[in-house]
């Protein structure tokens, strides 16, 4: 056993809690720390190639929801009768809303699609500035016809085009059989438009896992009692990051009065 004080160890170090961190003579986040590091220090972006990887990401884990509801739907969570409160914390519990719920999913897909916007302008702004760390050869795209001298207004382009042409693609297609048996489908835009309105709640029907409005959701069967849980959840639903440390084993009512739509919590005591 090495008796050495930690601080003499081979390999110590505190740079991850300095909070600040440099690559290339400038200062870098964290992330961007770890894969210079992993790089060799020589970090590089292709904002195309990076918007590609996200939104590759995201219709991943959209698919990986598809077989998430499925399995609450063979369990038969939809056809039982909604528990007259939520569990402690909806994030970590136990039986089958540990099971067959989706908030945690939901959370991670809703930070995917904030970080694939921010990440995304971020890496214009570094082009624009002339940041070394970007990687981009102004080219044509469908939308460059009026891009002149500013050669950023070519990576804008590149960037729409390559979005467009990756939220058409076969990958991010989606679907789902509704309570009529008929197949409704999806792709990455409408996901984009029903984002907050996909429901974790394993007990909801189909068609309100996935969010569905008007017409599409006409063959929802679910009672006055499910569907005021539903509107009930949307301040739940309009959280990107997971609380686990906040209480939830409220009532329909207490659900909707704590989380009030926009999402701001409010800690009230002796909810029903």
């Amino acid at each position: 056993m090495n008796s050495l004080p930690t601080a003499l160890l081979p390999g110590f170090s505190d740079e991850q809690y300095a909070g600040r961190f440099a690559g290339a003579g400038h200062a870098t986040e964290y992330y961007d720390h770890v894969r210079s590091q992993m790089a060799g220090g020589d970090l590089k972006f292709n904002p195309v190639e990076e918007l590609r990887s996200m939104m590759t990401e995201i219709c991943a884990n959209i698919h990986d929801r598809e077989i998430a509801v499925d399995l609450a739907l063979k369990a038969g969570m939809q056809n039982k009768s909604h528990p007259p409160r939520l569990p402690d914390n909806i994030y970590g519990t136990s039986g089958e809303w540990e099971t067959y719920s989706t908030p945690s999913r939901d959370a991670r897909l809703k930070v995917a699609f904030v970080e694939l916007r921010a990440e995304t302008a971020r890496f214009i702004n570094l082009y624009r500035s002339r940041d070394p760390k970007i990687v981009y050869e102004p080219a044509l795209s469908r939308y460059s016809a009026n891009c002149g001298d500013n050669d950023t207004c070519y990576l804008i382009a590149s960037l729409a085009a390559e979005y467009e042409d990756l939220a058409a693609s076969p990958s991010c297609r989606f679907s789902y059989v509704d309570s009529a048996g008929r197949t409704n489908r999806l792709d990455y835009t409408d996901i984009v438009e029903r984002l907050f309105r996909l429901s974790f709640d394993p007990y909801h029907c189909v068609e309100l896992r996935w969010g569905a409005t008007g017409q599409e959701a006409a063959t929802c069967p679910d009672d006055q009692s499910k569907l005021d849980w539903y509107e009930a959840q949307q301040g739940l639903r309009n959280q990107t990051e997971r609380t686990y440390d906040a209480r939830m084993d409220f009532d329909v009512r207490g659900t909707a009065r704590a989380w009030v739509w926009p999402l701001r919590r409010m800690w009230i005591s002796g909810l029903s």
